[in-house]
Formats: structure tokens, C-alpha cells, sequence
């Protein structure tokens, strides 16, 4: 059992966000890869052509009297089509495994709202996840404008203020505070079905009422996850630039080698995409606490079932 409604202190929530794992983790990841398996199979597909077309053109036009630019602006407007369906195609399915991405942590959360105890099945949450698809989508396209805005605004800002030192500390805040606007919005938006800026009002007086907890909160969880993230990607980094740097001392590149180097730079970006996706479930999933702690706050939840269970046992 995994209760929502609970108020959360720094402590409580940064620990609960890891015991989430712990207790539902399981169900959570194998419902997670089946949700999005398909669709990510394509996106590597198309990341292996879009890759190998790129790398193999690249490559090629380094020849051995170095690089050949003219070579490379031929081989693009020779292959102009592929590229645009290539590039068609993987925003489509970017845009799709994202819609899943960010609804998946959100939705799995609101099935155990109804029943913490209960184990979230594939088929509940591909329910969801279609009933819910269209609402996605637009506060998709919605955020990209209005969150675009306010992000370039504020972070421009911060830039600037960067020259009178205050802006580096402050872009500690600005990041998580940005993030956690954001994913509460959500949050709001998707379970309570509000309108998108009153979505977003609540997760402005939410931030603002528990400003610390919830920006340390985000900060520390989004900082251990960097972290994590940039070991895992280190090794495949270091294995390909060893054996990059191995072949050129030996001088003896050839189409084999630039092939099989092409192929390892897009394992390296399918490891990238693949780890980034998994940690960033932590993080939305650290977003839902603090939402459903903000809703204790209003609703009482916790308050009411106690209520309900002595009134059971007294029965």
C-alpha cells in the first residue's frame, strides 16, 4: 500500500519519492516498457537510418584528402526526401513516446488514487492514456508557446543578472521552480480536468505556499538523477572515443571502421534517450507527491477515511 494523500515534509517527500520505487517499482516499469515498446522500437529503427545516413555521409566526405564540404552538400540535395520523411517520421513518434512520457507517471498515480492498494494493470492504463490523449496533446502544444515564453523570459533574465554574479544562484531556483510549474500544472489539468490556466493558477499558489520544500525537493531529485545519468552515459562515451581515437593513431580508417563508429555513436544516443525517459519518471513521480499533498491540504482526505474507518468498526 502507497498512500497519495499525505502532507509531505522536504524529508518525507524526497524519501517517499525512492520508497515509490521500492513498493510499486515493479508493476510501474513493466506496465511503463509495454506501454511504450512498440512506439520506441520504431523511434530506434528510424534513428539507425536517420543515424547511419548521416554518419555514412559524414564519413564519407572526409575522404583522405580531408573534408569535403561540396561532397556533403551534393549527398544532402541528392537525398533531400529521405531526409524530410526521416525527420517527419521521428518527430511524429517523438511526439507520441513524449505524450506517453509525461501522461504515463500522472495517470498511474490517478488509478492508485482510487485504491492504493491495487496494482495498476497494462490494460487500465492504456484506457487512460487514450481517454486522456487529446487533453495531452494540447497542453503539449499549449506549454510550447506558453511555457516557451515564459521560460526564454525568465532565464534571459537570469542570464543577465549572471554578470552581477546573483544570476548563478538563482538559476538554482529558477530551474526546478520552472519544472515544478510545469508538472503540476499538468498534474491539475489531466486528474481534476481544470482549464489549462487554471491548471496552472494552482500550481503557482502551490510553489509559492511550500516554495523551499518543493524547490529543494525538485533540485535535490534532479540532481541525484544528473548524476546518475551522466555515469551511466560516460562508459559508452569513453568505449566509443577510446576506439575512435585508437583508429586514428593508427591511421588505418576505413569504410568498415567509420561504419561500425556510426553505429556506436547511435547506441549511444538510444542508451541517452532510454535512461534520460527511465530517471525522468522519477521526477514526475516526486512531482505527483507534492501535488497530492497539496491536495490533503484542501480536501482532507486522510482526515475522512479515519473518519469512515471508525465509523466502520463501530458498526
Amino acid at each position: 500500500m502507497f498512500p497519495l494523500f499525505k502532507i509531505r515534509d522536504f524529508g518525507i517527500l524526497f524519501n517517499e519519492t525512492f520508497g515509490f520505487f521500492k513498493i510499486k517499482g515493479k508493476n510501474f516499469f513493466a506496465n511503463y516498457f509495454k506501454s511504450l515498446a512498440i512506439l520506441f522500437v520504431v523511434l530506434c529503427v528510424i534513428l539507425y537510418f536517420f543515424g547511419n545516413f548521416y554518419y555514412t555521409s559524414f564519413f564519407q566526405s572526409l575522404g583522405s584528402g580531408g573534408f569535403n564540404d561540396a561532397y556533403l552538400s551534393n549527398y544532402y540535395s541528392d537525398n533531400a526526401g529521405t531526409i524530410v520523411l526521416l525527420g517527419i517520421l521521428m518527430l511524429l513518434i517523438s511526439l507520441a513516446i513524449g505524450a506517453i512520457q509525461i501522461s504515463y507517471p500522472v495517470l498511474y498515480l490517478k488509478l492508485l488514487e482510487k485504491d492504493p492498494e491495487k496494482k495498476p494493470t497494462y490494460n487500465e492504463i492504456k484506457k487512460e492514456i487514450w481517454s486522456n490523449i487529446g487533453r495531452v496533446l494540447l497542453f503539449v502544444i499549449i506549454s510550447i508557446f506558453f511555457f516557451g515564453i515564459l521560460s526564454i523570459i525568465i532565464l534571459g533574465i537570469c542570464m543577465l543578472l549572471i554578470f552581477v554574479i546573483i544570476g548563478i544562484p538563482l538559476m538554482l531556483i529558477v530551474f526546478p521552480y520552472l519544472m515544478g510549474l510545469f508538472y503540476l500544472t499538468f498534474y491539475q489539468y489531466i486528474i481534476k480536468k481544470e482549464g489549462y490556466f487554471e491548471s496552472f493558477s494552482f500550481a503557482f499558489r502551490t510553489i509559492n505556499n511550500n516554495f523551499w520544500t518543493i524547490i529543494g525537493s525538485i533540485l535535490c531529485i534532479s540532481f541525484i538523477i544528473n548524476i546518475i545519468n551522466y555515469i551511466i552515459l560516460m562508459i559508452p562515451y569513453m568505449i566509443f572515443f577510446f576506439a575512435m581515437f585508437a583508429g586514428a593513431s593508427g591511421n588505418n580508417v576505413g569504410t568498415e571502421d567509420m561504419g561500425m563508429m556510426a553505429i556506436m555513436l547511435m547506441l549511444i544516443y538510444m542508451i541517452a534517450i532510454i535512461t534520460t525517459m527511465l530517471l525522468n519518471n522519477v521526477i514526475l513521480i516526486n512531482c505527483g507527491l507534492i501535488y497530492y499533498s497539496e491536495r490533503e491540504k484542501i480536501e482532507n482526505h486522510a482526515a475522512k477515511n479515519d473518519i469512515d474507518l471508525i465509523g466502520q468498526m463501530d458498526e
